[in-house]
């Protein structure tokens, strides 16, 4: 799950997984119906080697949910929590997205 290791992640998913009962489903999934109105652009960020679901299989069903909008998409390297770098780099599209959105107000 983690790209390097970090004490502190190591720290927190310990107590996350000895102190906390989580709840193990998936959340449930949209019908495209539910999104009809949503116009909003989304940048959706995926890990390419992350262990839940991978960009393959998340892009080709966010575009089906959500056909109304514009998506943006990023394959970020590593797993599900990547290097501080790497989420600097994240950081950066987000702005960018942020500016985008703000110039078309």
């Amino acid at each position: 799950m983690l790209t390097e290791k970090d004490v502190l992640w190591y720290q927190f998913f310990n107590l996350l997984l000895t102190c906390y009962k989580m709840e193990m489903r998936a959340p449930r999934e949209f019908k495209r119906k539910e999104l009809n109105g949503y116009s909003s652009p989304l940048l959706i960020i995926c890990a390419a080697d992350d262990i839940f679901p991978p960009p393959h299989k998340v892009f080709p069903k966010a575009r089906t949910v959500l056909g109304g909008c514009d998506i943006k998409e990023m394959i970020i390297k590593g797993k599900h929590l990547p290097t501080a770098e790497i989420m600097c780099n994240v950081c950066k599209e987000i702005d960018q997205l942020f500016k985008e959105v703000h110039e078309h107000l």
